[in-house]
């Protein structure tokens, strides 16, 4: 059998996704037939290779499952804090499945995420080849004028380079509507920052053509595998 990048086989045995396991990798926290690995580079034999995680074996999910959250504000976007800060884990004491999240929302943000064991999906979401928009509504204390409106599309310098939303509307009084591509850390809250414009409130509506909908702050809701993949089927990575 070919072998297969560590980071890969971590993610389809749906410990958490492709990103998340190179950094358990550099972490130091995968074993390989009992030998510690931190090479990013690393293959392995996914039929007789035996790959640990804090000393458990990580073995194949036995089926995909997905699942739609409504992050609540103040709430960590992910399943565990060194600070112990809320966590989407907290939320997920009573699903006998272990899952992961798709990308991050910040600390103060809230909104959508999917929660799925599928690590394809969750690269396939995640890389920016697979085109994947994300809706924000976002409240902003100032009013937003013609010229604020022009300077929030020129978007702003964010981890050292200048990227743009793709789109952004007024939709009422002082909500914005943001439409990104990629979404780099904090994005929206430093384009608007660099427009003089303090975010009230910011939330995730849709991811792709998936939408929040009626979902409530802390909620979970599964999905079936056809729907994500109807969803993302025609701008994602092959």
């Amino acid at each position: 059998m070919d072998l297969v990048r560590l980071q890969k086989v971590i993610a389809d045995r749906g410990l958490c996704s492709r990103r998340q396991a190179e950094y358990l990798i550099s972490e130091g926290k995968i074993k390989v037939n009992g030998l510690l690995v931190t090479e990013l580079g690393t293959k392995v034999n996914p039929q007789d290779d035996r790959i640990e995680f804090l000393g458990k074996e990580v073995r194949a999910a036995s089926s995909l499952v997905y699942y739609l959250f409504y992050k609540p504000k103040n709430v960590m976007s992910t399943l565990s804090d060194p600070q112990g800060r809320p966590c989407i884990q907290d939320y997920l004491h009573k699903n006998p499945t272990r899952v992961f999240p798709i990308g991050r929302l910040d600390f103060q943000s809230e909104g959508l995420m999917i929660l799925t064991n599928d690590g394809n999906i969750a690269q396939r979401i995640n890389h920016p080849s697979g085109r994947v928009q994300k809706v924000y509504h976002v409240e902003v204390q100032e009013v937003v004028t013609p010229e604020v409106l022009s300077c929030l599309k020129e978007g702003a310098v964010v981890e050292g380079d200048r990227v743009k939303p793709l789109s952004v509307r007024v939709l009422k009084e002082s909500w914005l509507e943001f439409v990104l591509g990629e979404g780099r850390k904090r994005e929206i809250r430093v384009i608007c920052g660099a427009a003089s414009l303090t975010v009230q409130k910011l939330i995730r509506v849709a991811i792709g053509s998936i939408e929040v909908s009626d979902l409530k702050p802390g909620q979970l809701k599964e999905i079936s595998s056809s729907l994500v993949q109807k969803a993302f089927r025609s701008n994602l990575l092959t």
